[in-house]
């Protein structure tokens, strides 16, 4: 390829032809100042390991499959189509040139006049789910975009929980697009789109309005959007994220949209935040320049730095941590690494400020960060020990891909459920230090909560949760060693309850539980560490910050940082009264 001069772009011109044609098309540049009208491509790369050929500019040029299926699909049968596809329009070989074009994708996607989202090839249940996104859009017109849940699906003209349909739409939203880093932005900054899956069609409005209107109840039919349909959640922050670019809204910044964006996809793990830097609304959260001749762990060490030196945000610390994942040895604890999900970090720190909490009280932060970027000196003190975990897994990672219809699925995920609560009552019973009014059972529910909701914005868990609670132990007791239930037994013993405060509090349980173990403290508190954390690890505060923090003595004078923590007792900063607290302060190097 001739290198572009400044400001310019290519643009694809796909020549007209038949579905069984060949695909011809060549590349013209042209400034992005004054474009020709275009349309732009927003969709997974797939699989490199399966390519064909198309013809480029009279030369056979190698696509991913997943681009083959795209171009068939979009060429008009009478007319070229002019389209800018990253993979094709920059070279993807030119460091230098990757890093211009990079930066003016926010442009790119905001100058088309239209953006194609491909979903992929369609499949026997894409017929069914549009069926119900056309259903949603006879709810939205009758009554407006209203929040659809469990008790209204009927009552709006939806179809029945167990419904097939649902599945087919779930599916939908699990397709790999909803989970690509680079969406965000293509479909944030798009001034108009269109949602496409091979034959079939929907305007992105409208799966945005559905997206927001299940998010509040939380669930596609039977399923829990958080888990079971990862879809939703990324189609409501590129809807907040549209708006508050429309609104000028200075509060996205680049560490929050990193947390929301944790578990999406990036064949180049410096991906994950060079694809967000185009889309904060605030400038100055950034601390580093998009720059492809920079490593992973130079971009990952920049952004630490930066929210830790100079913006003093310790919310940074929650996001990073010992995981599940291969640990990166060229990163210190202390340093998230954006490249794996970590099993689901800063759930607490991300709301802490919305829900009120603040452990450290008044305290400000006092740090500091060795020359070469290794230790992180931090002021803080221990204020208890790990004494007891329990290891139960509530929801496994692979059960989002199960068939959920079949009576075999729902046995065991109803058997994993009631023995998940066991073990959670029986730990809880070796704790005994709890908040004024609290009895053990409001602790214990609280805890499994994260005492919050799942909202936008986010409150403290209501009183109403108890009852929702208490419902799901009934449900436990006629649950029988197969997984069915005793439905006659179960009538007997349940009364009518708000069906939405049960649906929420499950979903937040489900959220928070997610990478993270109910421990018991040396002192008596209930609360829930993440996954990786073992007894004798430190729970400490850092001044500072809003959420406890368990850390890890490894040698040497040295700790390992584990991650945040819930501690019921300690979130509003009761801590911080204690009488010995000048006492027990110290500064820790953490590695």
């Amino acid at each position: 390829m001739e290198p572009l001069p400044p400001d310019h772009i290519r643009l694809l011109c796909i020549e007209a032809g038949s579905a069984e044609s060949p695909i011809r098309c060549k590349l013209q540049a042209t400034s992005l100042h004054t474009p020709p009208p275009y349309e732009a491509l927003s969709y997974t790369w797939g699989s490199t390991e399966q390519e064909s050929a198309i013809t480029c500019g009279g030369s056979d040029m190698l696509v991913t499959r997943n681009l083959f299926d795209v171009l068939q699909y979009l060429r008009k049968p009478e007319s070229q189509r002019i389209m800018w596809i990253d993979a094709v329009c920059i070279n993807q070989r030119n460091d230098q040139e990757r890093t211009e074009q990079v930066g003016m994708m926010k442009d790119i996607y905001k100058k088309a006049l239209h953006v194609v989202i491909w979903l992929g090839r369609d499949t026997l249940e894409d017929k069914a789910a549009f069926s119900l996104l056309n259903r949603f859009e006879d709810v939205f017109a009758k009554h407006g975009l209203v929040n659809i849940g469990p008790e209204s699906f009927s009552t709006a003209g939806l179809p029945k929980m167990g419904d097939p349909d649902w599945v087919a739409l779930v599916k939908l939203f699990q397709r790999p697009w909803f989970r690509r880093i680079w969406v965000v932005q293509e479909a944030a900054m798009a001034c108009e789109s269109t949602v496409v899956c091979g034959s079939y069609s929907v305007k992105w409005d409208h799966i945005s309005n559905v997206a927001r209107s299940v998010r509040m109840n939380g669930h596609l039919g039977q399923f829990p959007v958080g888990f079971f349909a990862p879809g939703i959640s990324s189609v409501v922050v590129i809807y907040h994220l549209s708006q508050a670019h429309k609104d000028q809204d200075k509060t996205w910044g680049l560490l929050g949209m990193l947390r929301l964006t944790r578990k999406y996809m990036a064949t180049d793990p410096r991906d994950k935040v060079f694809a967000m830097m185009g889309v904060v609304t605030t400038p100055g959260s950034m601390g580093l320049d998009l720059d492809y001749r920079l490593s992973a762990e130079e971009v990952y060490l920049s952004v630490a730095t930066h929210n830790l030196e100079e913006l003093k945000d310790l919310e940074l610390l929650a996001n990073s941590g010992v995981s599940s994942a291969p640990e990166n040895p060229k990163l210190p604890s202390w340093v998230p690494d954006w490249s794996h999900r970590n099993d689901g970090r800063a759930i607490i720190a991300a709301t802490a400020k919305r829900v009120g909490f603040c452990a450290s009280g008044e305290s400000q932060p006092m740090l500091s960060i060795s020359a070469d970027r290794k230790i992180l000196t931090i002021r803080g003190a221990v204020i208890d020990t790990i004494s007891q975990l329990d290891t139960s897994v509530l929801v496994e990672e692979e059960e989002s891909e199960l068939d959920h219809t079949s009576q075999a699925s729902q046995a065991r995920i109803a058997l994993r459920s009631k023995a998940c609560f066991a073990n959670f009552a029986a730990l809880a019973e070796g704790a005994h230090k709890f908040p004024e009014g609290h009895s053990r059972e409001e602790s214990l529910w609280r805890t499994l909560c994260g005492n919050q909701t799942a909202g936008i914005p986010p409150e403290r868990a209501p009183p109403e949760y108890a009852t929702a609670y208490r419902l799901i132990r009934k449900y436990h007791k006629v649950t029988a060693a197969d997984g069915s239930m005793d439905i006659a037994a179960l009538h007997r013993i349940v009364v009518p309850v708000d069906y939405s405060n049960f649906t929420a509090f499950m979903n937040q349980v489900g959220e928070h539980c997610t990478g993270r173990n109910l421990c018991v403290t040396a002192g008596g508190y209930l609360g829930s560490v993440p996954n990786g954390s073992i007894t004798e690890d430190k729970v400490c505060i850092l001044f500072g910050s809003r959420v406890p923090f368990v850390l890890r003595e490894c040698g040497k004078g040295l700790f390992k940082l584990v991650g945040e923590c819930y501690i019921h007792g300690i979130m509003d900063g009761e801590a911080m009264k204690r009488g010995d607290m000048e006492v027990l302060s110290r500064d820790f190097e953490i590695a």
